[in-house]
């Protein structure tokens, strides 16, 4: 999962993580409820957030195959209590409700790498709509390194290549 954080935060995502065994099922609830509800009034003319959940859970204990995975929630359905799962492996699984209190025991068993529960994320921008160029200047450039420095990113590679922000702090660092 901080992996995970990681890479969204080097997409100039805000990333919030939750590890299931610290929180329960109705702060889950509760999460979703608020994620999914934000930036839906359309009678607001301010600047909207756009929220996501992505879900990390056992696939075992949901009845599938292989185990880690990570999906984003699409919605919501309060009279069964279910979520839907746009699962990332249309392959494999299409999309599928499940109820909430399923998908929450499905992030409590413990990752076999990392000793820990899985959990959830909420990942926002701060706008739905805006150039390239503005979503490139959001990325954080502190997280691009110079050529040369050891690499903080997991995508470090591609953003020294094709992130405007790196090519900024190159030319500058190349000038003085």
């Amino acid at each position: 999962m901080e992996e995970f954080h990681q890479l969204a935060t080097c997409q100039g995502v805000e990333a919030t993580m939750t590890r299931a065994h610290a929180r329960s099922v109705q702060e889950l609830r509760n999460t979703v409820k608020e994620t999914l509800l934000i930036g839906k009034d359309s009678s607001s003319t301010t600047s909207k957030r756009t929220s996501i959940i992505v879900a990390s859970y056992s696939r075992v204990a949901l009845g599938q195959t292989g185990d880690g995975h990570y999906s984003p929630v699409a919605a919501y359905h309060a009279a069964t209590d279910s979520v839907l799962i746009l699962d990332v492996a249309r392959f494999k699984y299409p999309p599928y409700w499940v109820s909430l209190e399923q998908l929450y025991e499905a992030m409590i068993p413990v990752d076999g790498k990392l000793q820990q529960s899985r959990g959830w994320f909420v990942l926002t921008t701060s706008s739905s709509s805006c150039s390239e160029e503005e979503a490139e200047n959001r990325r954080p450039a502190k997280l691009v390194p110079l050529a040369g420095e050891p690499d903080i990113c997991p995508l470090g590679t591609v953003k020294v290549q094709y992130c405007k922000a790196s090519h900024t702090r190159l030319k500058t660092s190349v000038d003085s």
